[in-house]
Protein backbone atom coordinates (compact mmCIF):
# COMPACT_ATOMS: atom_id res chain seq x y z
CA UNK A 1 0.00 0.00 0.00
CA UNK A 2 1.03 3.70 -0.80
CA UNK A 3 0.03 7.21 0.15
CA UNK A 4 -1.37 9.15 -2.51
CA UNK A 5 0.64 10.24 -5.23
CA UNK A 6 -0.37 13.68 -4.70
CA UNK A 7 0.60 13.05 -0.65
CA UNK A 8 4.48 13.74 0.49
CA UNK A 9 5.23 12.42 4.54
CA UNK A 10 8.92 12.27 4.61
CA UNK A 11 9.90 10.56 8.14
CA UNK A 12 13.38 11.54 8.93
CA UNK A 13 14.96 8.63 11.21
CA UNK A 14 18.35 8.40 12.59
CA UNK A 15 19.98 8.94 16.26
CA UNK A 16 20.76 11.84 19.28
CA UNK A 17 22.37 14.07 17.81
CA UNK A 18 22.15 13.56 13.58
CA UNK A 19 20.67 16.41 13.04
CA UNK A 20 16.92 15.41 12.03
CA UNK A 21 15.28 18.82 13.17
CA UNK A 22 17.45 20.48 11.64
CA UNK A 23 17.29 18.89 8.30
CA UNK A 24 12.93 18.66 8.53
CA UNK A 25 13.57 22.59 9.01
CA UNK A 26 15.45 22.52 6.21
CA UNK A 27 12.86 20.27 4.01
CA UNK A 28 10.04 22.60 5.51
CA UNK A 29 11.47 25.91 4.50
CA UNK A 30 12.34 24.56 0.98
CA UNK A 31 8.77 22.22 0.24
CA UNK A 32 6.53 24.60 2.63
CA UNK A 33 5.63 21.69 3.98
CA UNK A 34 4.51 21.60 7.89
CA UNK A 35 6.70 19.66 10.72
CA UNK A 36 5.03 17.34 13.21
CA UNK A 37 6.72 16.20 16.17
CA UNK A 38 6.73 15.03 19.99
CA UNK A 39 7.38 16.65 23.06
CA UNK A 40 11.02 16.11 24.15
CA UNK A 41 11.76 12.92 24.87
CA UNK A 42 12.00 13.38 29.10
CA UNK A 43 10.06 11.65 31.48
CA UNK A 44 7.95 14.60 34.17
CA UNK A 45 7.71 18.16 34.58
CA UNK A 46 10.11 20.90 36.91
CA UNK A 47 11.31 18.99 39.63
CA UNK A 48 9.73 16.19 38.95
CA UNK A 49 11.63 15.49 35.58
CA UNK A 50 13.84 12.49 34.94
CA UNK A 51 16.08 12.49 31.70
CA UNK A 52 15.63 9.60 29.04
CA UNK A 53 18.86 7.99 30.11
CA UNK A 54 17.95 7.96 33.77
CA UNK A 55 14.75 6.54 33.51
CA UNK A 56 13.37 2.76 35.29
CA UNK A 57 11.94 0.47 32.70
CA UNK A 58 7.99 1.72 33.69
CA UNK A 59 9.04 5.40 33.01
CA UNK A 60 10.70 4.40 29.78
CA UNK A 61 7.12 2.82 28.55
CA UNK A 62 5.20 5.19 29.84
CA UNK A 63 7.06 8.06 27.93
CA UNK A 64 7.30 6.06 24.34
CA UNK A 65 3.23 5.40 24.68
CA UNK A 66 3.28 8.92 24.99
CA UNK A 67 5.28 9.96 21.99
CA UNK A 68 4.25 7.11 20.32
CA UNK A 69 0.45 8.92 20.81
CA UNK A 70 1.70 12.55 20.64
CA UNK A 71 3.01 11.08 16.57
CA UNK A 72 0.39 9.39 15.86
CA UNK A 73 -2.30 12.31 16.69
CA UNK A 74 0.16 15.35 15.20
CA UNK A 75 0.27 12.98 11.77
CA UNK A 76 -3.40 11.83 11.79
CA UNK A 77 -3.77 15.68 12.37
CA UNK A 78 -1.64 17.32 9.53
CA UNK A 79 -4.34 16.60 6.87
CA UNK A 80 -2.42 15.66 4.18
CA UNK A 81 1.51 16.12 3.40
CA UNK A 82 4.11 17.06 6.37
CA UNK A 83 7.51 16.33 7.50
CA UNK A 84 7.92 14.07 10.59
CA UNK A 85 10.61 15.02 12.42
CA UNK A 86 11.29 10.94 14.27
CA UNK A 87 8.27 9.32 13.04
CA UNK A 88 6.92 6.75 14.80
CA UNK A 89 9.36 4.35 14.07
CA UNK A 90 12.13 6.17 16.49
CA UNK A 91 11.27 5.49 19.86
CA UNK A 92 10.20 2.15 19.48
CA UNK A 93 13.76 1.11 17.92
CA UNK A 94 15.35 3.28 20.99
CA UNK A 95 12.86 1.68 23.40
CA UNK A 96 13.85 -2.35 22.22
CA UNK A 97 17.61 -0.99 21.41
CA UNK A 98 18.00 -0.28 25.19
CA UNK A 99 16.15 -3.23 26.43
CA UNK A 100 18.03 -5.42 24.79
CA UNK A 101 21.79 -3.90 25.34
CA UNK A 102 21.53 -0.57 28.08
CA UNK A 103 22.95 2.68 26.81
CA UNK A 104 26.35 2.20 27.07
CA UNK A 105 26.85 -0.97 26.13
CA UNK A 106 30.16 -2.56 24.98
CA UNK A 107 31.10 -5.12 22.61
CA UNK A 108 31.60 -7.63 25.78
CA UNK A 109 28.25 -6.77 27.29
CA UNK A 110 26.08 -6.42 23.98
CA UNK A 111 22.69 -8.70 24.46
CA UNK A 112 22.82 -8.52 28.29
CA UNK A 113 19.67 -6.42 28.55
CA UNK A 114 16.26 -7.03 29.56
CA UNK A 115 14.57 -9.93 28.86
CA UNK A 116 10.73 -11.90 28.67
CA UNK A 117 7.88 -9.76 28.41
CA UNK A 118 8.67 -6.41 28.25
CA UNK A 119 11.39 -7.51 25.24
CA UNK A 120 8.10 -9.26 23.64
CA UNK A 121 6.26 -6.11 23.84
CA UNK A 122 8.81 -3.72 22.59
CA UNK A 123 9.04 -5.36 19.84
CA UNK A 124 5.18 -6.06 18.90
CA UNK A 125 5.29 -2.24 18.87
CA UNK A 126 8.23 -2.25 16.86
CA UNK A 127 6.26 -4.66 14.11
CA UNK A 128 3.35 -1.65 14.46
CA UNK A 129 5.21 1.09 13.83
CA UNK A 130 7.15 -0.16 10.63
CA UNK A 131 3.80 -1.64 9.04
CA UNK A 132 2.62 1.92 9.66
CA UNK A 133 5.80 3.43 8.23
CA UNK A 134 5.28 1.10 5.51
CA UNK A 135 1.42 2.12 4.92
CA UNK A 136 1.81 6.04 5.44
CA UNK A 137 5.15 7.28 4.40
CA UNK A 138 5.50 8.44 0.84
CA UNK A 139 9.52 8.73 1.90
CA UNK A 140 12.00 7.70 4.89
CA UNK A 141 15.25 9.34 5.38
CA UNK A 142 17.95 7.48 7.52
CA UNK A 143 20.35 10.33 8.69
CA UNK A 144 23.46 7.98 9.39
CA UNK A 145 26.22 8.83 12.36
CA UNK A 146 28.64 10.89 10.84
CA UNK A 147 30.57 12.69 13.64
CA UNK A 148 30.95 11.33 17.10
CA UNK A 149 28.51 13.67 19.50
CA UNK A 150 30.10 16.18 21.42
CA UNK A 151 27.79 16.66 24.60
CA UNK A 152 30.20 17.06 27.17
CA UNK A 153 28.48 13.68 29.24
CA UNK A 154 26.34 12.07 25.78
CA UNK A 155 23.02 10.35 26.75
CA UNK A 156 24.44 7.27 24.89
CA UNK A 157 27.47 5.96 23.63
CA UNK A 158 28.75 5.98 20.66
CA UNK A 159 28.50 2.12 20.98
CA UNK A 160 24.66 2.70 21.16
CA UNK A 161 24.70 5.44 18.33
CA UNK A 162 26.23 2.37 16.18
CA UNK A 163 23.30 0.01 17.54
CA UNK A 164 20.94 2.34 17.17
CA UNK A 165 21.93 2.91 13.92
CA UNK A 166 22.06 -0.69 12.67
CA UNK A 167 18.66 -1.26 14.04
CA UNK A 168 16.98 1.32 12.03
CA UNK A 169 18.48 -0.45 8.89
CA UNK A 170 17.76 -4.43 10.05
CA UNK A 171 14.09 -3.54 10.43
CA UNK A 172 13.62 -1.23 7.22
CA UNK A 173 15.12 -4.15 5.37
CA UNK A 174 13.45 -6.86 7.28
CA UNK A 175 10.59 -5.59 5.97
CA UNK A 176 11.16 -4.47 2.38
CA UNK A 177 10.71 -0.71 3.09
CA UNK A 178 12.59 1.48 1.32
CA UNK A 179 14.54 4.52 2.64
CA UNK A 180 17.66 6.79 1.38
CA UNK A 181 20.61 7.67 3.61
CA UNK A 182 21.84 10.65 3.02
CA UNK A 183 24.47 12.64 4.60
CA UNK A 184 27.35 16.13 3.81
CA UNK A 185 26.27 19.31 4.31
CA UNK A 186 22.71 20.48 4.98
CA UNK A 187 21.85 21.66 1.61
CA UNK A 188 23.27 18.51 0.22
CA UNK A 189 21.03 16.47 2.02
CA UNK A 190 17.70 18.14 1.46
CA UNK A 191 18.85 17.68 -2.57
CA UNK A 192 19.34 13.78 -1.93
CA UNK A 193 15.99 13.51 -0.24
CA UNK A 194 14.15 15.84 -3.09
CA UNK A 195 15.59 13.92 -5.57
CA UNK A 196 15.04 10.72 -4.38
CA UNK A 197 12.39 8.81 -5.60
CA UNK A 198 11.35 5.43 -3.54
CA UNK A 199 10.01 2.54 -5.83
CA UNK A 200 6.35 2.44 -5.80
CA UNK A 201 5.36 -1.14 -3.63
CA UNK A 202 2.51 -3.51 -5.12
Amino acid sequence: MNPPVDIERIAIIGCYGNGKSTLAKALSERTGLPVVHASPMQYGEGTQKVTLENCSLGQLFELTLRRHTERLHAETSANGSYISDGSLMHEWVYLLTRLEHERFPTPETMGQGVNGTALELAQSMVDVSFNYARNTYSKIVLLPNEVPLRDASPPISEHFRQLLNAGFKTHLDARDIPYVETWGTVGARVRKVLDWQPPRRT
